[in-house]
């Protein structure tokens, strides 16, 4: 009996720990390009066993707000409240940082935004590529010119939103063929700057030449022409 009784009580944690193993690790594929920092996702040391660290902002304001059922094996709500919250506050929404500003990915579709791009929701050092300068200075849609022209191979340009807005940035052959997609995000009105390093979307160097830069917002587009002189 003794041996029946401690037979069924080591199946019983071998079960809840596996159990407790595979709940969060599955968390990851519920939220939008969250394949980039896995379990980082949402706890700040996920090592040595995945998912059992001390959660971060982002994976606290899940626990407490976001699961289908508060324990372990919970599905994360992923939605629009979930997305525009700015967890890790750093002044950008979770949504924003995980390339799916409005909450509209669901599981199965194609992860949305680029994905170079996606920063970790859960702690503010993660941050865009894209520093923001000048941040008080007055604010209209503009395109600067880039800098240096002609360049080889990297040249940085300037633009500025007024308003919060999703901003794409593309670059095109003067035959109107796709080069590269910049910019493609969901950003706070202020200031920016980017960098081109003359590389298509395959990484590969592009020839010489002059090549359009398009920066769309809204209703709003710009246009402007930049040489690449190698």
């Amino acid at each position: 009996m003794k041996k029946v009784i401690t037979t069924t009580f080591i199946m019983a944690i071998i079960v809840a720990l596996s159990a407790s193993a595979w709940a969060r690790p599955h968390r990851p594929a519920q939220i939008p390009n969250g394949s980039k920092f896995q379990c980082s996702n949402c706890h700040a040391v996920p090592n040595p066993s995945p998912g059992n660290g001390p959660r971060n902002l982002f994976g606290q304001e899940i626990e407490s707000n976001f699961l289908d059922v508060v324990n372990s094996s919970g599905n994360v709500q992923w939605g629009t409240v979930l997305a525009g919250k700015d967890s890790d506050g750093d002044n950008v929404s979770n949504g924003s940082e995980l390339g799916d500003p409005n909450g509209a990915w669901t599981i199965g579709q194609p992860a949305p935004g680029i994905f170079a791009d996606v920063t970790n929701p859960g702690d503010p050092s993660s941050v865009s590529a894209i520093p923001v300068f000048n941040h008080n200075a007055p604010l209209e849609f503009n395109l600067g010119q880039n800098f240096p022209n002609p360049f080889n191979p990297t040249t940085t340009l300037d633009f500025s939103i007024p308003v919060n807005e999703r901003v794409i940035i593309t670059i095109y052959t003067m035959l109107g063929k796709r080069v590269t997609v910049l910019v493609d995000e969901y950003l706070p009105a202020g200031h920016y700057i980017a960098t081109w390093d003359g590389t298509d979307v395959f990484n590969s160097p592009v020839s010489s030449g002059t090549y359009l830069y398009v920066l769309q917002s809204g209703q709003e587009r710009i246009v402007k022409k930049m040489l690449l002189m190698k």
